[in-house]
């Protein structure tokens, strides 16, 4: 149990096997993903109006991957904060 690290199942569909994406069209720079093992949540990301923004280039690549901003999951996410159930 200690080694787990939960995810709502669009976020672990859309991650899949990847652990990194690359940040230019050109396939240069690879930047990896978000690890919530060794990473701090508000390092890479702040919330705004129901929508994960990053402050990085991990952040970037992961609210890119995993798509934390269609918007349902923002409608959702926004209606759950404006309850009180959203914690980030």
């Amino acid at each position: 149990m200690d080694n787990l690290a939960f995810c709502c199942p669009h976020c672990n569909q859309n991650k899949g096997s990847n652990i990194a994406t690359f940040e230019d069209e050109e396939g240069e720079n690879l930047v990896r993903l978000y690890n919530p093992r060794k990473d701090k949540w508000e390092d890479h990301f702040y919330l705004q109006d129901g929508k994960i923004l990053s402050k990085t280039k991990i952040g970037e690549a992961t609210v890119t991957i995993l798509e934390f901003n269609l918007p349902e999951r923002v409608l959702l996410r926004f209606e759950l904060m404006k309850a009180g159930y959203y914690y980030f």
